[in-house]
C-alpha cells in the first residue's frame, strides 16, 4: 500500500456511496466477542444491573469506535502518530503526579464526567511510533534508531511499572518490541537484547519488582505453598475450572462464581467464570474465535507492502496474542498474577475500547487496500 493512494489530507476517508463499510470478517467476531463477553459479564457480576447497563453501554460504545476506526485515513492516521505518543508519555506522568489511588495503585486520571487509564493508550501508541521510525529510518545497522526506538519502548513502560502495573508494562513493552520483530530487526540485535534483559534482570527484580510482585512470581512454583495468600487467586481458579469439567454446569450455575470465592472474577479473572459455566467445550469456542480474529488481522497483514502499515498491525496482533495467552496462562497458574484482562471479553472500558479503536484501524488498512486494488 502506498501512500499516495490515499489523500492525507483528510482524517476521515467517508463515502456516503460506499456507506459505513468496515470489515466484514473483523466486525464479526467483535460481535461475537462482546456478546459472548455480555453473558459472562452477567453471570460473573451475580446478575447485577447496573454493572450490566454500564457494561452494555460499553460495549456498544466499543462498536462505534471499532466503525468509526474503520473509516479514518490511515495516512493522515500514521500522521499523528508522534503527536500521540507525546500525548501518552505526558498522561502517564499526569498519572504520577495525580492520578487516583485506588488500592495502593495510581493507574487513573480523573476527568470528572469519567475517568480512564492512559496506560491503555501506551499499547496503542508504543507500536505507532515504533512502526513510524522504522517505516521513515529502517533499523538495519542504524543503532541510533534502533535506541531511539528502544527508549520510545522503555520509557512509558518503566512509567507503568512505577504505577505500579506489571502485566500493562509487560504488554506495553512486548506490543513494541514486536513491531521491531516485524521489521525485520537483525536477529543478532535481538539475541543481544535478550542477554541485556538477562543481565539487568536482578536490578529489576531488586530494585523495581515490588515485594508482591516478586511473591506472585514465586508462587507460580509452588502455588501451594500459601493457599490462603498468594496462591489463593490462583487455587479458587482452578477449582473452578476443574469443576467445569467437558461442557460446564451450566450459565449462570457455577458455585465457585456465584458464591464469591473467585476474586475479579467479572476483570482479570473472568476465564475462570468460562471454564466453570461452560467447559472445555466453551473454553474451545472462544479460543476459535479468537483464533479467526487473529487470522484474519494476519491476512490483512500479509496483503499489505507498506512497512509502517506492517510493523503496525504486527504490533496490534502481537500484543492481542499476548493478553490471551498471559490472562488464560495466569488463571490456569503457569504465568504469574499480573492482571492483565481477557480482550474483548473482561470488563472494563477503557482496554476494551483501545483494542476495538486498534482493530479498527487494522480495518481501515483493510478496507483502503481493497478499495485500491479495485481501483487500479
Amino acid at each position: 500500500m502506498k501512500h499516495d493512494n490515499y489523500q492525507s489530507g483528510k482524517l476521515f476517508d467517508f463515502s456516503f456511496k460506499d456507506g459505513w463499510k468496515v470489515d466484514g470478517w473483523l466486525f464479526t467476531a467483535l460481535i461475537f466477542l462482546l456478546s459472548f463477553s455480555t453473558m459472562i459479564v452477567f453471570s460473573a457480576s451475580g446478575e447485577n444491573a447496573e454493572m450490566m447497563t454500564s457494561h452494555m453501554i460499553r460495549c456498544l460504545l466499543a462498536i462505534v469506535v471499532f466503525v468509526v476506526a474503520s473509516r479514518l485515513n490511515v495516512i493522515f492516521v500514521k500522521q499523528l502518530a508522534a503527536k500521540a505518543f507525546v500525548l501518552t508519555v505526558v498522561l502517564l506522568i499526569a498519572v504520577a503526579c495525580f492520578g487516583d489511588l485506588r488500592m495502593g495503585a495510581r493507574r487513573w486520571l480523573d476527568l470528572g464526567l469519567m475517568s480512564f487509564q492512559p496506560s491503555e493508550l501506551a499499547k496503542l501508541t508504543v507500536p505507532m511510533m515504533c512502526a513510524l521510525i522504522v517505516a521513515h529510518m529502517g533499523l538495519a545497522n542504524k543503532l541510533r534508531n534502533i535506541l531511539l526506538s528502544v527508549l520510545v519502548i522503555v520509557l512509558p513502560s518503566f512509567l507503568v511499572l512505577l504505577q505500579p502495573d506489571l502485566g500493562t508494562a509487560i504488554m506495553i513493552a512486548f506490543s513494541g518490541f514486536a513491531v521491531l520483530f516485524f521489521s525485520g530487526l537483525p536477529m543478532r540485535l535481538i539475541g543481544g537484547g535478550f542477554l541485556v534483559g538477562a543481565a539487568a534482570s536482578p536490578i529489576l527484580w531488586y530494585h523495581v519488582l515490588r515485594p508482591y510482585q516478586r511473591e506472585r512470581i514465586m508462587t507460580v512454583f509452588n502455588p501451594e505453598a500459601d493457599p490462603l495468600g498468594a496462591g489463593y487467586h490462583v487455587a479458587q481458579a482452578k477449582a473452578a475450572i476443574g469443576s467445569g469439567g467437558l461442557d460446564g454446569v451450566g450459565w449462570l450455575e457455577g458455585t465457585q462464581t456465584h458464591l464469591g470465592f473467585i476474586p475479579e472474577q467479572h476483570t482479570d479473572f473472568i476465564f475462570a467464570v468460562i471454564g466453570e459455566e461452560f467447559g472445555f467445550i466453551g473454553f474451545a469456542m472462544l479460543m476459535v474465535m479468537y483464533l479467526f480474529l487473529m487470522g484474519r488481522v494476519l491476512s490483512i497483514l500479509l496483503k499489505l507492502d507498506d512497512i509502517y502499515a506492517k510493523s503496525f498491525i504486527g504490533g496490534i496482533l502481537s500484543i492481542l496474542f499476548a493478553y490471551i495467552f498471559v490472562n488464560v496462562g495466569m488463571v490456569i497458574g503457569i504465568l504469574p498474577v499480573v492482571g492483565v484482562p481477557l480482550p474483548l471479553i473482561s470488563y472494563g472500558g477503557t482496554a476494551t475500547l483501545t483494542m476495538t479503536f486498534s482493530l479498527g484501524l487494522v480495518s481501515a488498512y483493510s478496507i483502503q487496500k481493497m478499495k485500491h486494488d479495485s481501483s487500479g
